[in-house]
């Protein structure tokens, strides 16, 4: 009698109605903003996101005007941040302990499994409780605040040298990858289809291999922005979901995977570097662990996690 009430209930029903025309309106907007990008971007970031970062940004150099670097930034530093700014992507040697790294993976592989610190993420065919494919840690920097160390200050004077500003966190993320099954393999359960992501071009993401990576642990594949252009331009690359040229878009001639040993990392504008997860060989599995940052007026505070974070 309560659910006959509650299906009959005319405030609920419009309450329902409203949201799906929301959802339908931000699809639609999201969607076209989107098509204006591939237009006059020549990639899937947005529009609207493009010119609100950029906006943001210049009006953030404006109250940054003395801004002081954490260290002072070595020829080598200076030699990763004119990579990064060339190709919006770019190999960096965070020179982390052993030790540390052992501590946060030996929590991760003690939490990965568990519900209450993680859970199953990406895709919507076939990902379970029971039969999953990728898993995310929750509540990242509470359950392992060891990761906090992962952002040390000589990062953060590349990252401030490169952006001409204080910076900020916007995310902390962790998750695992596993095998696929081939016969499974055409299917999207942890982005591993070539695409760019919908986030303002500012946004900067460093992603760290918690694990040593070979070609077999399937690790990031990622390719330059300018290269990522030209792909667009050409149409190998015609838009995430649709039929591409994986023959191009796979030449080792210009994709970059992110190989190498734990605590190995890079870090790349994902709104305009084309890139994707590539699937582990049976029996390996890949953890990665991602920070996002974004350029600040203010110096980072020393309690930055106690700060709303996405994907948390």
């Amino acid at each position: 009698m309560m659910m006959q009430d509650t299906m009959n209930d005319p405030v609920k029903q419009a309450k329902d109605s409203a949201y799906r025309l929301l959802f339908l309106y931000r699809t639609i907007k999201g969607n076209a903003f989107i098509f204006l990008s591939r237009i006059f971007l020549k990639n899937e970031g947005g529009l609207d996101l493009y010119l609100w970062g950029q906006a943001k940004y210049y009006l953030t150099r404006i109250s940054c005007k003395n801004r002081k670097p954490a260290v002072a930034v070595s020829a080598p530093n200076k030699d990763v941040v004119s990579f990064l700014h060339r190709n919006k992507y770019a190999a960096v040697n965070l020179d982390l302990p052993d030790e540390l790294i052992r501590k946060i993976r030996a929590k991760v592989d003690q939490y990965i499994e568990d519900d209450n610190f993680s859970g199953v993420r990406g895709g919507d065919q076939g990902n379970t409780r029971e039969k999953h494919y990728t898993r995310a840690m929750k509540n990242i920097v509470k359950n392992i605040p060891e990761v906090k160390q992962v952002l040390t200050p000589e990062l953060e004077a590349i990252l401030q040298d490169y952006f001409g500003t204080n910076i900020g966190v916007s995310s902390v993320y962790m998750w695992r990858n596993y095998h696929v099954p081939e016969t499974l393999e055409n299917r999207v359960f942890y982005s591993n289809e070539w695409h760019n992501d919908n986030i303002a071009p500012t946004e900067l993401k460093l992603f760290v291999n918690l694990t040593e990576v070979t070609e077999k642990h399937g690790p990031l594949h990622i390719i330059s922005a300018p290269v990522s252009r030209t792909l667009f331009e050409r149409k190998a690359y015609k838009g995430r979901k649709k039929k591409n040229d994986t023959a191009i878009l796979e030449s080792k001639e210009h994709v970059v995977k992110h190989t190498g040993k734990p605590g190995s990392a890079v870090l790349a504008h994902a709104s305009c570097c084309l890139h994707r997860a590539d699937v582990p060989a049976e029996g390996n599995y890949r953890d990665m662990l991602e920070f996002q940052f974004h350029p600040a007026a203010s110096p980072l505070d020393k309690d930055w996690d106690k700060k709303p974070l996405r994907y948390q």
